[in-house]
Order: structure tokens, then sequence, then C-alpha cells
């Protein structure tokens, strides 16, 4: 059943991401990519799990923004938001700054822009603060090993008992670990770690930014490359938390960096954005020159 969730709501995410991005006349084929949709045929829902109802649920809050007053947003957006936490804690960092931020340059209110956001803080630090012991952890294993729930965790059902064990390891140790095999440790190649990690990360964030221009439908605006750069950029610096010190599923990490900047970038009202690119702190980050912007349409012909 919860395979069949998932696999729905990756089809229906599917289905708006194609429509908002035929409506804003950016290229399809990026969603094709592994770190977007092109992840279900690479990795399976065994891997990606809950993520698509995830983006699901924060595609909504975004594409709701400009559809209603702006209190009531605020209100739905919390419920949902407290929704996405309940099913990962760890969301928070690709859903509340951009929230905070975007609340922000409506409001110009910084502390309100936090405020408004309370309900869904107080989950997170709950989730935090309440995160069961270690019989907990063992009634969840015991219940597993009764029940085994078919069809869960079958790509790898070697690797169960271990991703199982993790239920009861201090979050420390987790960290620690996780550190290490993102940034400190040395790879089977004898690679530093952190080589293949940068690099992954400038791939990827090079392919989110210029493919859909590369494949545009329309005349490509400087100013519209800076705005999902910086965008990117933000989205990517808010989830450094999570992809060093959280998580080694770095390809699901990539997926909800790039795909949660495409929302923001689609959603955000004009007179937000048009305040996003007029701070000075973000005068470091360029438009792209009109003769750069041409050479990204240039392909070769037949692909565009």
């Amino acid at each position: 059943m919860f395979t069949g969730i998932s696999f729905g709501a990756f089809l229906w995410l599917s289905f708006l991401m194609i429509r908002a991005f035929r409506r804003h006349k950016l290229g399809l084929e990026v969603l094709l990519s592994a770190f977007a949709f092109g992840s279900l045929a690479y990795y399976g829902l065994d891997w990606m799990r809950r993520d698509y109802i995830l983006l699901l649920c924060l595609f909504f809050i975004f594409a709701s923004r400009n559809r209603m007053k702006f209190r009531t947003w605020i209100i739905i957006a919390n419920l949902v938001g407290i929704f996405i936490i309940l099913l990962h804690e760890a969301m928070c960092f690709t859903m509340l700054p951009a929230l905070f931020v975007i609340t922000w340059l409506h409001t110009g209110k910084f502390w309100k822009s936090v405020a408004v956001w309370i309900p869904v803080i107080v989950v997170v630090v709950l989730c935090g603060v309440f995160k069961g012991s270690s019989d907990d952890a063992m009634k969840i294993i015991l219940d597993y090993d009764k029940q085994k729930f078919p069809g869960i965790f079958h790509f790898y059902p070697e690797h169960l008992p271990m991703l199982l064990e993790y239920l009861n390891i201090d979050t420390l140790d987790v960290c620690r670990t996780t550190l290490t095999d993102n940034v400190y440790g040395i790879g089977p190649d004898g690679i530093p770690n952190i080589w293949a990690f940068m690099t992954m990360i400038f791939y990827v964030g090079v392919m989110a930014l210029l493919m859909p221009f590369a494949f545009a439908r329309g005349e490509v605006r400087g100013e519209s490359v800076r705005f999902m750069a910086i965008i990117l950029i933000f989205q990517l610096i808010m989830q450094i938390p999570m992809i060093t010190l959280f998580s080694v599923d770095n390809s699901r990490d990539m997926i909800k960096w790039v795909l949660s900047s495409y929302m923001i970038y689609m959603y955000m009202s004009k007179s937000e954005s048009d305040k996003l690119l007029g701070l000075r702190g973000l005068r470091f980050i360029p438009a792209f020159p009109q003769r750069w912007t041409a050479g990204l349409q240039s392909c070769p012909s037949g692909w565009c």
C-alpha cells in the first residue's frame, strides 16, 4: 500500500512539475535527470521511499502561495508543514529556511517571519527531543521481524538488520560516522571522500542551473538565470547540515535540493523575487550577460 501511495505521489508530482515547467517555458529535459524524476528509474521506490510524498506536499505549499490570502496561506502551510515534519523531520532544512525568506520578503519583518512558523518549529523540536529510547527501537525491530512487511526494502534485504540498528544508535555517533563518510574519509579507490562529494555537488548544481534554460522554449533573460542561481545556492547552504552530518543518502538529498529550488523559482511572487534580486548582499552573483544566455540556447539542431 505504501509503495502504491509513493508511486501515486510520484506521478502526480511529475504532472504538476511538467505543467509548471511548460507554463514558465523551461526545458523539460532536466526533469529526466537522476537528480529529478529520472531518479525513479535509477533508484526505484524502495530507495526513494516517502520522498515523493514529501516533495508533493512541499509543492502544494509553494504553489498555493499566490492563490490565497497571505494569512490563510500561513495557516494552511503550517498544517502541511507539520505533516511533512512528522513524516521526516530532516525536511526542516529544505522547507523552513525558504519559508522564512518568503515571509520576510513579504512582510519586511524578520522576527515576525520567524514567529508565524512557530507551530512547525515546535514540532521539529519535539521530534528531536522525543526521538525514542533503546526500548522503543527494539520494539520496532521485533515488530518488523514478526510482521515481515512484504514488499518493503526487498531491494536490499541483506542490509535490513543494519538499517534497523540505526534506530538504536546515538545521534552524535551517527553524525561522526556520516561526517567521515561524506567529508573526512578515504574511498575504496584511494580518493578522499570530500573530492567526490564536492564534485557531485558542483556537477548537479551546474546542470540544475543551466539545463532548464539551455532547453527553454523562449528567450532567456540573464536575471532569470541569476534568480535561479541564488535559489540553488541558498537551498544548498541550508541543507549543509543534512548532507554533511545527518545523511549519507546523497542521491536523495540532491533530488530534494534541486526540485525544491525549482518550486521556489516558479512560485515566488514577482514582488518578492524583485526584492530578493535587489538585496545588496547578493550582488556577488551577477546576471548572466546576454551573449551567455544566448549561447545557452545554441544547442544542436533537433535538440531544442
